[in-house]
């Protein structure tokens, strides 16, 4: 029973709804997103113990409940049981990106970690330039980007550095001046104006 539709920050349709769970009789709310309404009633009903169900990449869907994520595959079984504090879908066939305990790591499709993220600051974003999250991070006191992987897109050099403006081009800052730089060509404009928005 579809009841409202919102809209999430990224730009996605949510669609609640109010659903029985016919093996368990239990009524539950449930959030899926506009990609999935062909096969809500399938997902509400098999798992209406989920707050949310995202849709699938690479035989992964994120799954809500009690405010911890987890993951479920296309036969509807929990492979990853829900304990993460954040995560990311599986963009890439074998990697995804978790947060737990406040600590941002790479797993597998078996919920293992193969790669930590060891960074003073660490802000992950959604980007299609990389196809999946790429992180603005912080260390040694400098700001720069790294993808998924944790190989180093704009090096960690500047003083400030902005969310991506137009395509792939980020506002940086350094010794109080400002410029763009742009993925894979550098500097296209040096820090050489007084404030970013004269950059």
């Amino acid at each position: 029973c579809l009841q409202q539709l919102r809209r999430t920050q990224s730009g996605a349709t949510i669609a609640t709804c109010v659903v029985l769970s016919w093996s368990t009789n239990i009524i539950s709310i449930v959030e899926v997103p506009r990609t999935c309404w062909f096969g809500a009633l399938f997902y509400n009903i098999v798992m209406a113990k989920y707050s949310y169900i995202d849709k699938f990449y690479n035989n992964r869907a994120l799954v809500k409940v009690n405010g911890k994520w987890g993951y479920i595959d296309e036969n509807n079984i929990e492979v990853i049981a829900p304990q993460y504090d954040d995560a990311f879908p599986f963009y890439e066939e074998n990697f995804a990106i978790v947060k737990l305990n406040e600590q941002w790591s790479g797993i597998d499709k078996n919920g293992v970690a193969i790669l930590q993220y060891e960074y003073e600051e660490f802000e992950p974003f959604y980007n299609d330039y990389f196809y999946g999250p790429a992180f603005r991070i912080k260390n040694n006191g400098k700001y720069g980007y790294i993808d998924a992987y944790g190989d180093v897109v704009i090096p960690l050099v500047y003083d400030y550095i902005s969310d991506f403006e137009i395509g792939f081009e980020v506002i940086v800052g350094l010794n109080g001046k400002y410029g763009v730089y742009k993925v894979d060509e550098g500097e296209i404009i040096p820090p050489i104006y007084a404030t970013p928005e004269s950059a």
